[in-house]
């Protein structure tokens, strides 16, 4: 398969489309067995987690029980044109899907490592600015303790 580059770092559905369609077509004429959707989802501000999905063949569920009648005045005579474009449709979307959420939870990780890195910082400074605090107020003392002795030694 080719690499597609920047189609997770900046979603495009033109792209998305035009990549899954190769995959779709591939699987239609059998050159491959199945298409599997992995990518990193959002879960939470906190977490994401891998999520892995079968998108081809799609898994159907057969209810005998539900009677299924047509309220469409207007029927297409190819069936399967209507379920390729569907299968189409499927597939793009749920690529879209998983790119955006992919980069929603790369977004919500930036945004927690920013926060802690300025929540380190600032603790860094307020260390920082303590330990200066010392050194001068220290410092304060020993040049008043100079001047008090040199004072009492004048005496």
């Amino acid at each position: 398969y080719d690499n597609v580059d920047g189609l997770s770092a900046a979603p495009d559905y033109e792209q998305a489309k035009e990549f899954i369609a190769k995959s779709v077509q591939d699987f239609m004429d059998g050159t491959i067995d199945e298409v599997v959707l992995v990518y990193n989802g959002y879960k939470n501000m906190i977490s994401q987690e891998l999520k892995q999905i079968r998108l081809l063949p799609i898994d159907t569920i057969e209810n005998d029980s539900c009677d299924y009648s047509s309220q469409m005045e207007f029927e297409p005579e190819n069936d399967s044109s209507i379920l390729d474009a569907m299968l189409q449709k499927y597939v793009e979307y749920n690529l879209y899907f998983a790119l955006i959420n992919s980069l929603a939870g790369e977004h919500s990780a930036r945004m927690q490592a920013m926060d802690s890195a300025t929540k380190n910082a600032s603790e860094l400074v307020d260390d920082l600015n303590l330990q200066y605090n010392k050194a001068r107020q220290e410092a304060i003392t020993t040049e008043l303790s100079e001047i008090v002795s040199g004072a009492e030694a004048m005496k």
